[in-house]
């Protein structure tokens, strides 16, 4: 019976369309060629590899957290020259929807927000050479020895927590069996002391009764009762100061993920999908949204733009309730920065409050105004 229930609420959530599809432009906007010229430039880039101690100190640490997950996509670090100041072009699992460009002192290099300046970077930025780089199933080009190859190092989070098993508590007789599944699962102090972020997230995301979030009138309060009062997992991830970083980089993987799940059960299917509403639940978190740096933001902001754009391309795999968590993390925006329409208050005040569905005027207006003011 027990069974049933869960491939019933799996189905449910697989059921479902996205009505709304607003394509989210290109960073380099002026020139629709611009970025596939400027990666052809790097395609063509010289080799002169470093090893990662040799690198700026800010980029060793974004070379660290990325290592840490297990994502089949490889990481590259390009060296060049713009504006007279040595650059830095870090490419995550080849996609430059989510590249990122540093001075070498850590400063971000921003261009402007409509691309007028892009096609001057792309002309202008010179020199640009490889200096690192992580390839899938095989390791890194830099980390261990310089001008060629490694040891074999491959990405893995090496702390996430391993649940026991609580089959044996299986007497649904009891009123306390529930309490006492909990307990069982609860991460011991002195693992909870010393997981990292990635190990504790990738932990809170395998969480076996996760889809209490669905049990409660609406998804934040699902997300509040059936999980963080449960779990001191959910608990201790919400108090990471290096949480967002952790987020940012586990969001990318759905691109890639997405294409592996054709050969999966019916219910692994319905685990995969929900497994990625809850990570964008606790991207939406005001915890989450408070330490967000502009930047960071802007990143997270960018990402479920595109993420909508993958769900909406794989109506069997996703369904309509997975727009709620990226409109919620929209609304919170908006409503922290006093840019909410004076007529879209009341409706965002109370999907805030409880939200369980987003209508099609709702979310339009949403995804224009954080694409207006933040991206």
């Amino acid at each position: 019976m027990k069974k049933k229930l869960i491939i019933l609420m799996l189905s449910f959530l697989l059921v479902g369309t996205f009505g709304c599809k607003d394509k989210e432009e290109p960073i380099i906007k002026d020139d629709v060629n611009a970025e596939e010229t400027f990666i052809e430039n790097l395609e063509s880039a010289s080799k002169s590899i470093v090893l990662k101690e040799e690198l700026p100190e800010f980029v060793q640490a974004k070379i660290d957290l990325f290592e840490t997950f297990d994502i089949p996509q490889q990481l590259r670090v390009f060296r060049g020259v713009w504006n007279r100041n040595v650059t830095y072009y870090l490419e995550y699992l080849n996609n430059c929807g989510t590249c990122e460009f540093y001075y070498e002192s850590g400063e971000k290099v921003v261009l402007a927000a409509d691309g007028s300046d892009a096609n001057k970077f792309i002309s202008e930025s010179k020199n640009w050479e490889l200096v690192y780089q992580i390839i899938p199933d095989y390791g890194c080009i830099g980390c261990g020895t310089k001008g060629g190859l490694s040891d074999i190092a491959r990405l893995s989070v090496v702390d996430k927590y391993e649940f026991p098993d609580i089959s044996h508590l299986n007497d649904w007789q009891r009123e306390d069996i529930m309490p006492l599944r909990f307990k069982a699962l609860q991460i011991p102090d002195n693992v909870l002391a010393t997981i990292s972020t990635v190990g504790l997230l990738e932990t809170c995301l395998e969480f076996p009764y996760l889809l209490n979030i669905i049990c409660s009138n609406d998804y934040q309060h699902g997300f509040e009762q059936g999980l963080l009062a449960v779990f001191n997992g959910f608990r201790e991830l919400m108090d990471r100061t290096d949480l967002v970083d952790a987020l940012i980089i586990k969001y990318n993987q759905l691109q890639f993920d997405v294409q592996n799940v054709g050969g999966l059960s019916l219910l692994e299917i319905g685990m995969f999908a929900y497994r990625h509403f809850v990570l964008e639940m606790i991207i939406a978190q005001d915890a989450v949204i408070k330490n967000m740096n502009g930047e960071q933001a802007r990143t997270l902001f960018l990402l479920a733009s595109e993420r909508m754009e993958i769900k909406i391309s794989y109506p069997d795999i996703f369904s309509g309730i997975h727009i709620v968590p990226p409109a919620l993390l929209y609304a919170k925006k908006l409503k922290n920065d006093n840019l909410v329409r004076a007529d879209m208050r009341g409706t965002l005040d109370n999907f805030i409050l409880a939200p369980t569905f987003v209508d099609k005027t709702t979310w339009q207006y949403l995804n224009e105004q954080i694409n207006n003011n933040f991206k």
